[in-house]
């Protein structure tokens, strides 16, 4: 079975319910405990394909990918004089 949904739980609950829990994971059930908003663990019961790539962390991969700059080359003519070029630039930006 592969893992689509979990719930989350605080790790003191997780602690203080520990028999119903066991009982929700026997059909199935799968917990992420958190103590004070902090991942620490996936309970998972056995049977299961663990796929740690939460739907989180698939978004952080998205954003980081968008935020990338593209890797191909520039082409330039052979006598580009960049000097000469920021000159240019800057005496049409500055002409008084």
């Amino acid at each position: 079975m592969k893992i689509s949904k979990y719930t989350k739980i605080n790790l003191r609950d997780f602690r203080h319910n520990l028999t119903q829990l066991k009982d929700s994971m026997v059909e199935g059930e799968v917990y992420r405990v958190y103590e004070k908003g902090t991942p620490l663990a996936f309970i998972i019961p056995e049977g299961y394909d663990i796929d740690l790539n939460t739907e989180q962390e698939k978004k952080v991969k998205a954003f980081k990918e968008s935020l990338s700059m593209p890797t191909g080359r520039v082409n330039r003519a052979k006598d580009f004089d960049a000097d000469r070029e920021i000159e240019k630039i800057f005496l049409e930006r500055y002409k008084k």
